[in-house]
């Protein structure tokens, strides 16, 4: 599945906050794509997801970030 990121266009953000945005292993993916487009350089981005026990893709998560350069 290839996934276009958001339009460059948008506004950016200091801080973006997600709650249970993570329900199958592609969401991680556009999550990614959402805070690349979204956030400004040096934002902060905090998301509560699941449990991997009840969420597919919950348990990527942190390894999509991160291989995008965020920590």
């Amino acid at each position: 599945v290839k996934h276009e990121p958001p339009s460059s266009s948008r506004e950016r953000y200091d801080t973006i906050i997600g709650a249970d945005v993570i329900c199958q292993s592609e969401d991680c993916l556009m999550i990614a794509d959402v805070i690349e487009a979204c956030l400004h350089r040096n934002g902060v981005a905090i998301f509560c997801v699941g449990s991997s026990e009840s969420r597919f893709g919950v348990d990527s998560f942190e390894s999509v970030l991160l291989a995008r350069g965020f920590r």
